[in-house]
């Protein structure tokens, strides 16, 4: 793990250097989501001060402290293939972000990576965090409350690769939140669950959400998909020539 220099931000007054994204729970566009220390959609009544607070503290902790996202995406049907491996936190112009640069450049944190021309491979996700209120269960742009909020959560990532033919698709992804999703089709497997990712030794709750199509299976598909380890492949069999998707684990600055 790489050492940090140490270093004093006043921030925004919340403990980040730039604003979180604003979530409104109850949009009709989400189908799950939790805050990074664990209150989520099934929790029920509000998020005691001891959980708003917690959650603080665990985005502040992978806001400042990520350094790096593992990862494993392949695919190889046409011959030419595509890959993406580990990604490292940067901005927009390949510029590694160490936790000090974040107090100027947090608008522009992330990762990403794409591979393929035929065959495609991509990886991108945010460093950033979000803002968790229980809102209007109502389409259109929603206004923060104080009274709304319920805690703040990680700005996650989604990861893909698919074939050039179209016949075949891993997906993996994990955040505060997710979309609804089709949680079944004659050829394609979903999995979606609440659980954990590890970060320097400090638990942060997400949804974790896995999905992989097989078009050849008809109404019995060939796929794997495991939230839980953020894992979707459409080979189970182990070879190399399909989509697979893998993310293995994340990387904390030392100080």
């Amino acid at each position: 793990m790489p050492t940090a220099d140490t270093f004093t931000a006043l921030g925004t007054g919340d403990g980040f250097s730039v604003c979180p994204t604003v979530i409104n729970v109850n949009h009709p566009m989400f189908q799950d989501w939790t805050t990074a220390s664990g209150f989520n959609k099934d929790s029920g009544g509000s998020p005691s001060a001891e959980s708003i607070e917690e959650s603080r503290r665990l985005a502040m902790h992978w806001f400042w402290n990520l350094h790096k996202i593992e990862a494993n995406l392949s695919v190889n049907w046409d011959g030419t293939g595509a890959s993406v491996g580990d990604q490292i936190v940067r901005d927009r112009s390949d510029v590694t972000l160490t936790p000090k640069d974040r107090i100027c450049e947090g608008d522009d944190l992330g990762f990403w990576d794409y591979d393929g021309d035929y065959d495609y491979a991509e990886l991108f996700g945010s460093a950033g965090v979000c803002a968790l209120y229980s809102g209007p269960a109502a389409y259109g742009t929603y206004t923060p409350n104080k009274d709304d909020f319920i805690g703040y959560g990680i700005g996650g990532a989604e990861s893909a690769s698919y074939d050039g033919d179209g016949f075949f698709e891993a997906h993996v992804e994990f955040g505060c939140v997710t979309e609804k999703t089709n949680t079944g089709t004659p050829w394609k497997d979903v999995d979606l669950k609440y659980g954990t990712i590890d970060l320097g030794g400090q638990s942060i709750h997400v949804v974790k959400y896995a999905s992989a199509t097989d078009y050849y299976g008809g109404g019995n598909p060939i796929v794997f998909v495991d939230a839980d380890a953020l894992l979707a492949t459409t080979d189970p069999s182990g070879a190399d020539d399909t989509p697979h998707v893998e993310i293995t684990g994340f990387e904390a600055y030392t100080y």
